[in-house]
């Protein structure tokens, strides 16, 4: 499978794949298997580089005969691009910080008394 690396529609992520074979000057007179299955997670997380949010891509898939076909990769957003996910610790990070300040504080108050 071929992929540029590029997104086309601009916000409408669409993508083109190509399907390819290296024949390494074989003949290659086997037809190709009915299913393939291919990993699209390099996609996913380009998409979400990218984009910061990617829920779906248009996908254009051309086969060994060069029809194509149309489909839509769902992509379940749960993965957050690293930046994001260091975002998100610092935050919590400083919520339980303050909490723990706040309970010190609380405490050494109550003990004045």
């Amino acid at each position: 499978m071929i992929w540029d690396g590029e997104f086309i529609g601009g916000v409408n992520k669409e993508i083109n794949l190509f399907l390819s074979h290296e024949s390494n000057d074989d003949t290659c007179k086997a037809y190709p298997p009915k299913d393939i299955g291919f990993n699209l997670n390099p996609i996913k997380d380009k998409c979400l580089e990218n984009y910061g949010n990617c829920d779906s891509i248009n996908v254009n898939f051309y086969d060994y005969e060069g029809k194509v076909h149309e489909f839509n990769y769902s992509i379940n957003n749960q993965s957050m691009p690293l930046k994001n996910n260091l975002y998100l610790i610092l935050t919590i990070s400083a919520i339980v910080i303050i909490l723990i300040i706040c309970i010190l504080f609380f405490i050494l108050k109550k003990k004045e008394k």
